[in-house]
């Protein structure tokens, strides 16, 4: 008999698929599945045989037993054919779309979809073909592929800066565009042709729009996008979009021991490769980008910077090479790096006595028997020189 009800569980469990229902205020009944039960979140997700209907307003928050979820994201397939539902309002702090989330709902007339959503899954808006307009996120990066195919009332579309890949077919068979602007200084990566594929009003030639429907790109844009795959086919790049400088340039400040600092004003979203190699008799000790460890990515002595999208800092502490052979095979795990005004020193595999200088050699910091990892705060910018026993290290803060 247990066995018997275990599997008679399971099997009701396989049929309705989601966690638990919830209605709102307006009667409306929306379906959850937990995305992360530690965080108490949740993911709006499908009824199965239960269809969303006309309007949908999901809540940022939904209450269940007693508890409190977050609603961070749109599950895979969660309005997939429903065929009734004419509109949705997705809340702030969702920050996914999933694939096919709203294949062929074709009677969807308007969704709103919050700045902190990141990626829109593949084929999630297939097919909706009354859908006339989408406002894309400003914090959105990925757009998979199909993910708006067939959108046929869309007249414009506007990709936002943030946005560095799109999919195949993004936007292919949307037939009434006229207007395509992407405010991205460098090109989103595309990952296969035909992106924008259709004939203007589904008729002529599949690649009219590339013939006859502008490009809308950023000033000082337009040679990159001329040269890069499937955004050359445009025969009518613009370059007449006026953006503010925060949105065009981040700053890349470069912190290095024995050296000190420089900072260069580079393209938002482009990538850059930078040469890390010692200095002197100063090998690197540790890399950090925007305080993270990033030493084992330092591959034969460059390190690319990812994407940039807002102001970062890469920081490089140095060690001295070891010349006396007794001291050779001692703390060769120590870290050294600085971040917030504070020198971090961690691994001190023994007791040791940890010091720490100014670049005109003054004492500023001493612990004699320092034991696996030291917090150092430092009160101005400059190069500092740091000894753990017999080694000695360079940052830069």
């Amino acid at each position: 008999m247990k066995r018997f009800c275990i599997t008679l569980v399971a099997m009701v469990m396989c049929t309705i698929g989601y966690s638990f229902e919830v209605k709102n205020s307006d009667g409306v009944t929306i379906f959850y599945s937990y995305r992360n039960n530690s965080t108490q979140e949740v993911e709006v997700t499908t009824g199965y045989s239960k269809k969303y209907t006309g309007s949908v307003v999901i809540p940022e928050e939904v209450s269940y037993l007693g508890k409190k979820y977050k609603v961070t994201g749109i599950a895979n397939n969660a309005f997939k054919e429903c065929y009734d539902l004419t509109s949705v309002t997705i809340p702030e702090g969702v920050i996914s779309i999933g694939d096919y989330a709203f294949y062929q709902c074709e009677n969807l007339l308007s969704v709103t979809i919050p700045n902190s959503v990141t990626s829109i899954g593949s084929y999630a808006f297939y097919n909706c073909y009354d859908l006339s307009s989408v406002t894309l996120p400003e914090e959105l990066t990925t757009i998979e592929i199909g993910a708006f195919v067939h959108c046929s009332s869309f007249t414009s579309i506007t990709i936002p800066s943030k946005v560095t890949h799109l999919g195949g077919a993004v936007f292919q068979n949307c037939y009434k565009l006229n207007s395509i602007t992407c405010l991205n200084t460098t090109p989103p990566d595309i990952e296969m042709s035909g992106v924008f594929w259709c004939s203007l009003n589904n008729v002529s030639d599949a690649n009219d729009i590339y013939t006859y429907v502008p490009l809308h790109v950023p000033k000082g844009s337009g040679d990159l996008y001329a040269a890069t795959f499937e955004w050359r086919n445009f025969k009518k790049i613009r370059e007449d979009i006026e953006l503010d400088e925060t949105e065009l340039y981040a700053d890349l400040t470069i912190k290095q021991g024995e050296i000190g600092y420089t900072r260069q004003t580079l393209n938002k979203g482009a990538t850059y490769k930078i040469f890390i190699g010692s200095l002197g008799n100063y090998k690197v000790n540790t890399v950090t980008f925007n305080s993270e460890d990033v030493t084992k990515d330092v591959v034969d002595g460059y390190f690319t910077i990812p994407a940039l999208q807002e102001d970062s800092e890469l920081s490089i502490s140095y060690e001295k090479e070891i010349t006396d052979i007794r001291s050779i095979s001692s703390l060769t795990n120590v870290k050294v790096t600085a971040h917030n005004g504070e020198i971090n020193i961690s691994n001190i595999d023994e007791s040791s006595t940890v010091s720490v200088y100014s670049s005109d050699g003054k004492l500023t910091y001493s612990i004699p028997s320092a034991l696996g990892s030291v917090r150092v705060p430092i009160h101005s910018e400059g190069l500092y020189l740091v000894k753990v026993g017999s080694r000695s290290y360079s940052i830069a803060l």
